[in-house]
């Protein structure tokens, strides 16, 4: 893993969202992996060991939520930064009580997502 590019798991059930993100994580640096919803993410994220999870609130099957409970309730992947990205700036604490390290209310510009990406790892180390 030493000198690859740090890989970001991407969650967000809207499209467009989801590939104006990765495009700019990709420009800046990191490789990405797309869910379309919070179940396929919490299966990469088990397959794939991303650094960072970026997680949508409101997903169809298993919203951020959900799936941040669940990631932070298996020992294998439990210490991953998750970021919430959300709409709703009234579920903030209930985001951050499941488990996520960072919430990033939406719209969220591209820059902020990259600086709050960037200090998750940085907390990481």
């Amino acid at each position: 893993m030493k000198g690859q590019l740090p890989l970001v798991l991407l969650a967000d059930d809207a499209r467009d969202d989801r590939e104006m993100y990765a495009e700019y994580l990709t420009k800046n640096g990191f490789r990405v992996a797309e869910a379309a919803d919070g179940a396929e993410a919490v299966r990469l994220t088990k397959q794939l060991r991303p650094q960072v999870i970026v997680l949508d609130l409101h997903m169809p099957r298993l919203g951020g939520i959900e799936a941040t409970r669940l990631i932070r309730q298996d020992a294998k992947i439990r210490n991953t930064p998750i970021l919430v990205l959300t709409a709703d700036d009234t579920q903030e604490q209930e985001a951050q009580t499941a488990g996520a390290n960072a919430v990033c209310v939406k719209p969220c510009m591209p820059a902020t997502l990259i600086s709050h990406i960037r200090r998750l790892l940085r907390q990481r180390i």
